[in-house]
C-alpha cells in the first residue's frame, strides 16, 4: 500500500489502455530476461525462432493457468496473512537478491530451464499481471492492423510470433499478444502488417 506502489500501478494501467500489454513486450524485465534466454536457446539450438513448442491443444489450456493465479492471489489477498505464492514468484526472486534459500534457488532454475524451451512461458501461461493487461488488448488505439488486400497469409508473422499466436488468423487484438511487433517487422509485404 506504499505510495510508489499506486504510482506504478497507475502508469502501467494507464499504459494498459493507450497500448494493451506493450508493457509486458516493453518495459517488464522478466519479459527481457526470456527474450535473452530464447535467443540463447536458439543459438545453442540451431533453431527458428521457437526451438520448442507446445502442441496447440496444450498451448490453449495452459493460458488458462494465469486466470487460475490471478484468482488464487486475490482470494488470498483477503483472506491471507501473507501472500502464499510469494516465495514462487520468479520476479521476486530473481529481483529481491536474496539468493540464500533452496526454494529460491529452486523457482530461479524452473524459470530459467522453461525459459530456455518454451519461449515466453511465463507471460503466456503464468503471469497474473499479463492475464489483467490482457483485457485491454481489444481497447487500445495502438496496435498491429492486418491489411486483408495486402497480406498473401504467407504465415512469417506467425513464426515469429514469440507468443504463439497469428495475426492474420487469430487477429491482432488477441489478448496474448504482448505488443513486441516482431510480427510487423517480420511482414516483407509493403503494408501487409502496420503497427497504427
Amino acid at each position: 500500500l506504499a505510495p510508489s506502489n499506486g504510482v506504478v500501478f497507475g502508469v502501467v494501467a494507464l499504459s494498459a489502455v493507450l497500448l494493451g500489454r506493450a508493457f509486458c513486450g516493453w518495459v517488464c524485465p522478466l519479459g527481457a530476461l526470456q527474450d535473452w534466454l530464447a535467443s540463447l536457446s536458439r543459438r545453442l539450438m540451431g533453431a527458428g525462432p521457437s526451438p520448442w513448442r507446445l502442441p496447440r491443444w496444450a498451448d490453449r489450456a495452459l493460458r488458462w493457468a494465469k486466470w487460475l493465479i490471478l484468482g488464487w492471489m486475490l482470494w488470498a489477498s483477503v483472506t491471507a496473512v501473507a501472500p502464499p505464492l510469494a516465495p514462487l514468484c520468479p520476479f521476486r526472486s530473481l529481483f529481491e537478491f536474496r539468493w540464500t534459500s533452496l526454494l529460491t534457488w529452486g523457482v530461479i532454475g524452473v524459470f530459467v530451464a522453461v525459459a530456455l524451451m518454451i519461449e515466453r512461458a511465463w507471460c503466456r501461461y503464468f503471469c497474473p499481471l499479463g492475464a489483467i493487461l490482457s483485457l485491454f488488448n481489444r481497447l487500445s488505439p495502438l496496435r498491429p492492423r492486418v491489411s486483408a488486400e495486402r497480406c498473401v497469409a504467407c504465415g512469417r508473422c506467425a513464426i515469429i510470433c514469440p507468443v504463439e499466436i497469428d495475426p492474420v488468423a487469430d487477429g491482432a487484438q488477441h489478448p496474448e499478444c504482448v505488443r513486441c511487433y516482431a510480427c510487423a517487422d517480420a511482414c516483407k509485404r509493403d503494408g501487409a502488417l502496420t503497427v497504427r
